[in-house]
């Protein structure tokens, strides 16, 4: 063998190993914030909170003005109706709910969650508008309601120039001897979800 050479090795090919995915903070807050499930507890809870605000008295406005007039409507009018559990209550804010810190922040965090969530909404519902799939799967065309199939041998363009009279927008697609056709007249409609 020559000085400065090698021999030749053989390589054997190397299975690539997925790596784990490393945890991303703003991808799991993203995440959690757009999950709907989320936004269906923080619905319940804020159903919950409001419930709790409209059976406790509720401070009137004149009683939140100053330290003292709050303590003379504790000790005049909600001492009488929850005793030794006022200044415990009070403590908690069941006595000025819909400004307590924990309302507004469920309310806060039900705000994030509705405009999170639309946001992740938009680049799938632009592309239903603009660019909607015309072939789908068995399963979706018998499952749907506004579904025509028809039987008799009918020319493509017959069709599509009596969905265009009835101001259809169309877009067709050909697969082997099948003719997909997509109409649809309020397409535009689907960008409201977005307001």
């Amino acid at each position: 063998m020559p000085v400065g050479k090698t021999p030749v090795q053989e390589r054997t090919p190397q299975l690539a190993v997925p790596q784990p995915r490393q945890f991303d903070p703003l991808d799991a807050l993203w995440s959690f914030f757009t999950s709907t499930k989320v936004g269906v507890v923080l619905i319940l809870l804020t159903l919950v909170t409001a419930f709790i605000g409209a059976i406790f008295l509720q401070a009137p406005g004149w009683a939140q003005s100053s330290p003292q007039s709050y303590a003379s409507w504790l000790v005049e009018r909600a001492r009488p109706h929850y005793g030794a559990l006022t200044d415990f209550y009070s403590a908690i804010g069941l006595f000025d709910a819909y400004n307590s810190i924990w309302f507004r922040s469920i309310c806060s965090l039900l705000i994030i969650n509705t405009v999170a969530c639309t946001l992740n909404r938009i680049p799938g519902i632009w592309k239903s508008v603009f660019q909607p799939k015309v072939v789908m799967g068995e399963g979706f065309y018998r499952n749907s309601a506004n579904i025509a199939t028809i039987p008799a041998p009918v020319r493509v363009d017959a069709v599509v120039a009596a969905l265009s009279k009835e101001r259809y927008q169309i877009s067709q697609t050909q697969e082997g001897a099948a003719t997909y056709i997509y109409a649809d007249r309020n397409g535009w409609a689907k960008l409201g979800t977005m307001f």
